[in-house]
């Protein structure tokens, strides 16, 4: 009996979701654009243009809702922006026309660095917190 329980435990617990689903970004613009949520961006898969281009994707005029890994208590969220060093979560936003301008010409970090991001927004825990954690871009 204690083996049935234990199987159906792992059962369970391997088909949940561990994700902290608390974030959204809605795209109150008529124009695709694509969201960066790190700071540091020299790890080579987020540092790549075509990352951004294919994924982290918000229509216009949509809510678009993003996940962070997390443990049982689905805190990701909670945690990054707990980890950063302003204690701010760093929401970057590109234009798709940009990044597809730049695609195989700059890395998302010379983007940053140059200023040709469309735009970035810091949130505190608190903040992200009275906003419900849905960022608005317009």
């Amino acid at each position: 009996m204690k083996k049935i329980i234990y199987i159906f435990l792992i059962i369970c617990f391997s088909r949940c979701d561990f994700s902290d689903n608390r974030l959204r970004v809605f795209n109150n613009t008529d124009k695709l654009i694509s969201v960066g949520f790190l700071t540091d961006y020299s790890d080579t898969l987020l540092n790549s243009v075509y990352f951004y281009v294919r994924g982290n994707l918000v229509d216009p005029q949509r809510d678009t809702t993003f996940g962070i890994p997390s443990g049982i208590k689905r805190d990701g969220w909670i945690k990054e922006v707990r980890s950063m060093k302003d204690k701010m979560l760093h929401v970057y936003i590109f234009s798709m026309d940009t990044l597809e301008k730049y695609r195989g010409i700059l890395t998302i970090n010379e983007i940053v660095k140059q200023g040709l991001h469309d735009t970035i927004f810091k949130y505190s825990e608190a903040q992200l917190d009275s906003m419900n954690w849905r960022i608005v871009y317009e």
